[in-house]
């Protein structure tokens, strides 16, 4: 039997051996920037508090490998108390979820002495492309608690359902909700969508309730037919673009009347204003052909952004930074929409409904980049 001590204690060393390195490497990077010494300290901190990157990846590492260290030795104990007990015929079983490993996969179902598994390699032992992440079994070849004609299929997850809530919407919003969570990948998927009654205006909420991703959608438009919401929606879209309309012929005046006295500086100025504003939306989900769909994309953006600790602070303190050097201004903000500049985290959840919704190219380039640089080191 493999001693467990040495295999866990090899596995954890490694971990702590490679965030050396990472850390090395950023502070190194960091350095060449210009940062200082008491900057890159506090960078550190935030992440070694928020769980971000660096030490959120080295913590899930440690988690992963204690788990796995649990697995072996149980499966190492099973075929300890099989071999006493006579066994000397093993079945390999595999679970096939469409996540079995080509290395794995066409050993289900084969029947071998320990020996020759010992000999090619045991489930978790490392041979396989699944390294010690396999989900593999060696069971005995009489065993016949289960059909092991096909692999073990894991029940799959259902999707979170809406109630009270015509079926139309309810689709449309989970897709965005299911797209969301492949978008954050590591973040997991919604605990909960409820349905209840909310502010007039306000058409969902998302966020945690008792520590779980939890989505809130308003009775009060949630309870219409597909149709009638999207009007709703849409509508105050219509009466964002009547204003700006307005407003953006009171500014071609202003631009005319400095063309006409002869000062094209000023009037250049106003053009790129006027060009801004014919190009703005009241919110990516009002100007979107669903808006359930993108509502849906929007409040899981919050609520994946609050579960993983630290994450939405950090893009709030990210914006913050870059508006205090001016390297982005307010209308870099209003161009992914107006909703946007109702606040940082706000522009965060528009900011990925954009990009979900119309492609990385829809995104104003200065804050494309703070985003990927966020998203980077809390996800990536």
């Amino acid at each position: 039997m493999p001693n467990m001590e040495i295999i866990v204690g090899t596995q954890l060393s490694n971990v702590a051996a490679q965030t050396t390195l990472d850390i090395q490497g950023i502070v190194t990077s960091m350095q060449a920037s210009g940062m200082s010494n008491s900057a890159i300290k506090d960078t550190l901190m935030a992440d070694l508090t928020g769980g971000g990157r660096l030490f959120g990846n080295y913590r899930n590492q440690v988690k992963n490998t204690v788990k796995t260290g649990i697995g072996m030795a149980g499966n190492n104990a099973s075929r300890s108390t099989f071999t006493k007990a006579g066994v000397e015929q093993f079945q390999w079983v595999s679970v096939g979820d469409g996540k079995v490993c080509p290395d794995c996969e066409p050993r289900h179902g084969e029947v071998e002495d320990l020996k020759y598994w010992e000999l090619i390699g045991l489930p978790q032992s490392g041979f396989s492309v699944c390294q010690q992440n396999c989900r593999c079994q060696l069971v005995p070849e009489s065993y016949k608690g289960e059909n092991l004609d096909k692999p073990l299929i894991r029940e799959k997850k259902k999707a979170t359902s809406i109630k009270n809530v015509n079926p139309s919407i309810a689709t449309a919003t989970n897709k965005g909700v299911s797209d969301t969570s492949r978008f954050f990948k590591k973040v997991g998927k919604i605990d909960n969508i409820i349905v209840k009654e909310l502010s007039d205006g306000e058409f969902a909420q998302g966020g945690l309730v008792n520590g779980k991703k939890t989505i809130v959608l308003n009775s009060k438009y949630y309870g219409k037919n597909i149709r009638e919401y999207n009007r709703i929606a849409h509508e105050a879209e219509d009466v964002f673009k009547l204003k700006k309309k307005q407003d953006i012929l009171s500014m071609k005046k202003t631009r005319d009347s400095f063309i006409a006295s002869g000062n094209s500086e000023m009037a250049t100025k106003f053009d790129k204003m006027i060009k801004g504003l014919e190009d703005w939306r009241y919110s990516v989900a009002t100007s979107h052909s669903n808006p359930a769909y993108v509502t849906g994309i929007h409040e899981s953006t919050h609520a994946f952004a609050k579960f993983h600790k630290g994450a939405e602070d950090g893009f709030v303190g990210s914006i913050l930074k870059n508006l205090k050097s001016g390297n982005i201004v307010r209308n870099d903000i209003l161009a992914i929409s107006d909703y946007a500049g109702v606040s940082h985290k706000e522009l965060l959840a528009e900011t990925v409904a954009l990009i979900q919704t119309s492609g990385r190219i829809a995104v104003n380039p200065k804050i494309l980049k703070i985003f990927d640089d966020w998203f980077d080191w809390y996800f990536g």
